[in-house]
C-alpha cells in the first residue's frame, strides 16, 4: 500500500513560482549603463553585419573583425561598449553565436558609422 502523497495548497505552489521567478529577475537585472552598452554592441553588429554581406566596405579591408556573444560578458557582468570593441581575443566556447563588428580607425567609411554610435549614447 502506497503512503499518501502530500499536496500543498495551490496558494502555496504560486507564492514558490512567484518567488522562483522573482530571483531570476533579480540575477538577470542589469544597470542602465549596461544595457546602453548591449545595445550600442548590438547596433554595431547590425550595422557591421549588413556592410559585410552587401559588401558595401569591402571585406578585406580590415574594418570587420569577428565577436562571439559569449564575449559579451566579462568576469563582473555585460562588459562596456569600449571594452567590448577593444577584445583582443575571443570566447572559446564553439557553441557561440558569431558576428561581425566594425572596428574604429580603419576606415573613413566605418569611422562615421561608429562616430554615430557614440553619439547615441551621449543623447541617451
Amino acid at each position: 500500500m502506497r503512503p499518501p502523497v502530500s499536496r500543498l495548497p495551490s496558494e502555496e505552489i504560486l507564492q514558490e513560482q512567484q518567488e522562483v521567478t522573482l530571483q531570476k529577475l533579480q540575477t538577470t537585472a542589469i544597470l542602465p549603463e549596461q544595457s546602453l552598452s548591449l545595445v550600442q554592441i548590438f547596433l554595431n553588429a547590425a550595422i557591421a553585419t549588413l556592410l559585410y554581406t552587401r559588401q558595401i566596405i569591402k571585406h578585406h579591408s580590415g574594418v570587420f573583425s569577428q565577436r562571439c556573444v559569449g564575449d559579451l560578458l566579462g568576469l563582473s557582468g555585460p562588459l562596456s561598449y569600449k571594452d567590448f570593441l577593444d577584445l583582443s581575443t575571443q570566447a572559446e566556447d564553439i557553441r557561440s553565436q558569431a558576428f561581425k563588428i566594425l572596428i574604429k580607425g580603419r576606415s573613413q567609411r566605418a569611422d562615421q558609422i561608429l562616430t554615430l554610435l557614440v553619439r547615441f549614447r551621449s543623447l541617451a
